[in-house]
């Protein structure tokens, strides 16, 4: 400034890049302005605009060359709307770790995408011509009870039966046949076919095998190798050992079949032959095992006058009755016939009333026979005499003597008596 008038020293502002306003007096000044877009490249030096140099909002869209923007002139942290990409991806890959959200029908290739929500249950199908929407399976996915197992009902579609295929989830419990009442890891209600059974030891009071009502009482083993015992109410009442003895109220058998109690046999009982016996045959043991044999058969017994008292005469009998048929004469009549005579008859006395007994006979009309036979008591009577010794007289010469002795005689004199009888046959 020289002559104290601002501006009036300006001159030849003429070009298109600043402007020249005013006369260049006092109060009118002149004043230099930058034309309205008089400030091109050429004015600008390289790399001095910066963004704080930029008004915000004031670069637009016709101020950004074409095809000039790059992957790397975006910020990774911009939120740029879906509806400014124009007019779509073309065939660039999509890659999202967000959730791909749109409003209308989504349209992937040739097939399109409802946008519709879909009820509880359906599945995303397609029509075969492009279109998927939300559909009912053919048959849905049922949603079923706690505890249900479903399978397939042989028409692309599961089903549940709980009554025959159940899981307690409660309790890790399985029931099959029952979804009741599952008191063990597996209840089975029928019948089961296995190819085997790995099972614990066992005791006396909890059997390895055991009912679901009965918890003392079925088949064990008891840690002993190759024994299998069995339980009833807590008892071992069977035991099998490895030599296959076999125990009824023992756990020690020594034998084949060792019976520690009473035993009672209602079937039959063979011998070493198989053979069961007939009527009234005994086991007898033998060298070689047991055979059957035969022995008598009690057909009549009894006691006869027990106080040798004839007024009296207190019997005891069996199969057969006793008449008194005289003074030690005593008649035994069957209760049976016997089928023939050849019976054996047992006779002993009792006390010393009487000597001798015998079966009496005097003839064969008298005999056994098949109804009765006839019993006789005696005492023996000794009738002494004194021996006599007679000689003759001879004198001195040789001569011979003599002698005549009367010997004492026995007499069977009749007599009641104490007596036993008894009659076996064959």
């Amino acid at each position: 400034e020289i002559d104290g008038i601002i501006g009036n020293e300006i001159v030849d502002v003429t070009n298109t890049t600043l402007t020249r306003t005013g006369t260049g007096v006092v109060g009118d000044e002149f004043t230099v302005a930058v034309a309205t877009e008089g400030i091109t490249a050429n004015e600008l030096a390289n790399n001095a605009v910066t963004s704080i140099k930029i008004t915000d909002g004031a670069v637009s869209s016709n101020k950004i060359l074409d095809g000039t923007i790059i992957n790397a002139d975006v910020s990774p942290t911009a939120n740029i709307a879906g509806t400014k990409i124009n007019p779509d991806f073309g065939a660039q890959n999509v890659s999202t770790t967000g959730t791909l959200t749109t409003t209308g029908t989504a349209t992937i290739g040739a097939n399109t995408i409802t946008n519709v929500d879909g009820t509880s249950g359906q599945i995303l199908t397609t029509d075969g011509a492009g279109v998927a929407t939300w559909e009912d399976p053919a048959t849905s996915i049922p949603m079923g009870t706690a505890g249900s197992i479903f399978f397939s009902d042989g028409a692309s579609g599961l089903i549940e039966n709980n009554t025959e295929l159940f899981w307690d989830s409660t309790n890790n419990r399985f029931g099959i046949g029952t979804n009741t009442g599952l008191l063990n890891k597996l209840t089975v209600d029928g019948s089961i076919r296995t190819s085997g059974l790995t099972n614990s030891p066992g005791t006396t009071g909890q059997p390895s095998y055991r009912f679901s009502d009965d918890a003392n009482t079925g088949m064990w083993q008891g840690g002993n190798v190759d024994f299998l015992r069995f339980s009833t109410g807590g008892v071992e009442a069977v035991t099998i050992d490895p030599s296959q003895n076999v125990g009824i109220g023992t756990a020690t058998p020594n034998e084949s079949l060792h019976v520690a109690n009473n035993m009672q046999l209602d079937g039959s009982f063979k011998d070493k032959d198989g053979d069961t016996g007939t009527n009234g045959q005994v086991l007898t043991s033998t060298a070689t095992g047991t055979d059957w044999q035969s022995v008598p058969t009690i057909a009549a017994i009894g006691m006869v006058n027990f106080l040798a008292d004839p007024s009296a005469s207190p019997m005891k009998l069996k199969g057969a009755t006793v008449t008194k048929s005289g003074v030690g004469e005593y008649v035994v009549t069957f209760t049976n016939p016997r089928p023939d005579p050849l019976y054996n008859i047992q006779l002993s006395l009792l006390g010393s009333r009487a000597d001798v007994i015998r079966i009496f006979a005097p003839t064969l009309a008298d005999a056994p026979n098949l109804t009765r036979f006839t019993v006789q008591t005696f005492k023996i009577q000794n009738t002494n005499n004194t021996p006599t010794l007679t000689t003759s007289t001879g004198g001195s010469d040789s001569h011979t003597h003599d002698i005549t002795i009367a010997e004492s005689e026995t007499n069977l004199v009749p007599a009641d008596a104490s007596w036993y009888f008894t009659v076996t046959d064959f």
